[in-house]
């Protein structure tokens, strides 16, 4: 299931199987929205306010992915207003610790101020590799930057049941 796009620089998106058009200006933002039911295990896509695909049955281990092909390689996807949501939106557990982390951006060490004991910091890069795991268990613990390259870093730290990630420039 899928759909085809052509026309150069503005077009038309046609639904593989319905046959469903959608005419799409040169240069103009147009909406595609895709909501995902968990319970039935079902998806819907909207581009441009037609429905192009209508509670479709997926297998529930993998929803898979949104692809953007292009005719030609002076084509531009631009995605805007990206929203999720799930279930209802509150929560009876709040996050009430209050880290202060700094200097941000770090040269060497990375002092972290917290009123709470720290138990556990983590580092990682923009991939998602673990870089350093520590158990300072105390409330203020330096983390050592000085072996890392330029970039930016997330550090996870974890005290008790609570859990704050923080973006570090070095």
């Amino acid at each position: 299931m899928g759909a085809t796009a052509s026309g150069g620089s503005a077009g038309t998106i046609t639904h593989d199987q319905t046959g469903t058009l959608v005419d799409y200006p040169a240069g103009s933002w147009f909406p595609v929205v895709m909501e995902v039911d968990l319970d039935n295990l079902t998806f819907s896509v909207d581009i441009a306010g037609a429905n192009m695909l209508d509670n479709v049955n997926y297998p529930g281990t993998a929803l898979g992915s949104i692809n953007f092909f292009s005719i030609d390689v002076n084509n531009r996807y631009y995605v805007d207003n990206f929203r999720y949501s799930q279930g209802t939106l509150s929560t009876s557990n709040f996050n009430n610790l209050e880290i202060s982390v700094f200097p941000n951006p770090v040269l060497n060490d990375l002092q972290i101020r917290s009123s709470q004991v720290i138990d556990q910091i983590k580092v990682f890069n923009l991939l998602g590799q673990q870089l350093i795991s520590v158990k300072p268990v105390q409330n203020n613990p330096k983390i050592n930057f000085s072996s890392y390259s330029r970039g930016t870093y997330l550090v996870e730290i974890t005290s008790g049941s609570q859990k704050i990630v923080k973006k570090i420039i070095k």
